[in-house]
């Protein structure tokens, strides 16, 4: 977990990784995790990432991002497609990552926006499709860069999809 040097780090498909050390990885672009089916935390982040750009944790068991992720400053892509067991809420440290292009929420089944979405100002795709989201916050008005959003699927059985009024 110390190799200042790594620029890319490849799991994708360890079915049998359960769980990483802390990390601090200096010079690490890109990160994929894909796949790994049995993690279910991802690894607290020690001292500085700001140079991770590209993180994949799609079809992971991840159950929360920790306080620690606000870290990666740089991030420009994350995918979490198809994290069923990733609970985002309202409060989340998601609108902290301010660098955010490309944002995949695909069938994460118990997420919610949350209510800072608005501070991804330099978001262009948000895929949220068969997604948990239930209500779209206000604050998405101000993702002026927004080019692709989806919300295919994405209803409460009763209510529907519940959009702002300034959408």
């Amino acid at each position: 977990g110390n190799l200042q040097h790594l620029r890319l780090l490849n799991l994708k498909g360890c079915e049998s990784l359960e769980s990483l050390p802390p990390i601090s990885l200096g010079s690490l672009k890109t990160f994929i995790l894909s796949g790994c089916s049995k993690l279910t935390k991802f690894p607290e982040i020690v001292g500085s990432m700001e140079k991770l750009s590209r993180l994949y944790l799609d079809g992971t068991a991840i159950r929360e991002l920790p306080v620690t992720f606000e870290k990666l400053r740089g991030l420009i892509l994350l995918n979490l497609k198809g994290c069923k067991n990733l609970h985002l809420s309202r409060s989340s440290i998601l609108g902290s990552l301010t660098s955010l292009k490309d944002l995949n929420l695909s069938g994460c089944s118990h997420v919610e926006l949350p209510e800072n979405i608005g501070n991804l100002q330099h978001l262009e795709e948000l895929d949220a499709c068969d997604s948990g989201i239930r209500k779209v916050p206000s604050s998405i008005s101000r993702l002026n860069k927004l080019k692709l959003l989806c919300l295919n699927r994405c209803k409460d059985e009763q209510m529907g999809l519940q959009l702002p009024n300034s959408f």
